[in-house]
């Protein structure tokens, strides 16, 4: 669960929910946010800020998980991007303060074989497409890419990518689009492929 400064809030199930996320989680059962790392949180919460996508500054961010010592606090900063212009989802650019117990050796070890996720597909109206793509170029700092019907924007790790609700059969036939705009795919990376 996100928390701040010490407080927790558990937005699915408590009464409180600062990121306004619970109309989307009682739409569908799925990916309802994307976390973007970067190195340097300040730049890019001045980027953002500067760009009218974000007034939430930076947040200390942090959560327990378990490590092979017990209990650890994994922390982190954050900015989050401005909701009323992201409708797919929270979405925020985080710093790992503590990577070594988020990227812990025995995660990309999973029996399933999955190393890393890969991509993220975003699904929009087709009348929203280029001005989607835009946005992501301004908060990722990628330039977009065409490759079919697919807008891609590579990131250090992965990449995000957009299509127009008119070709998602093309690229997941036989899945359904649950919402617009809809965050649909989440490629993985299988280990030694």
């Amino acid at each position: 669960a996100p928390c701040s400064a010490g407080t927790t809030w558990k937005y699915w199930d408590g009464p409180v929910d600062p990121w306004n996320i619970r109309p989307l989680i009682a739409q569908y059962e799925g990916l309802h946010g994307c976390s973007f790392g970067c190195d340097d949180v300040e730049t890019a919460e001045q980027r953002l800020r500067t760009a009218g996508l974000s007034s939430s500054g930076i947040l200390p961010l942090q959560r327990e998980v378990e490590t092979s010592d017990g209990v650890a606090t994994a922390r982190f900063q954050a900015v989050h991007l401005d909701r009323a212009l992201t409708p797919e989802g929270l979405i925020h650019i985080a710093h790992h303060l503590t990577p070594e117990l988020i990227h812990q050796p025995r995660y990309p070890n999973h029996a399933n074989g999955v190393s890393h996720l890969r991509s993220v597909l975003l699904v929009v109206d087709d009348t929203d497409l280029e001005a989607t793509v835009d946005r992501y170029d301004r908060i990722l700092c990628s330039e977009p890419v065409a490759w079919g019907p697919l807008r891609i924007l590579d990131l250090p790790v992965g990449r995000m990518e957009v299509v127009a609700v008119s070709a998602f059969g093309a690229v997941l036939p036989g899945e359904t689009v649950r919402a617009l705009p809809y965050l649909a795919g989440r490629p993985v990376q299988l280990t030694g492929r």
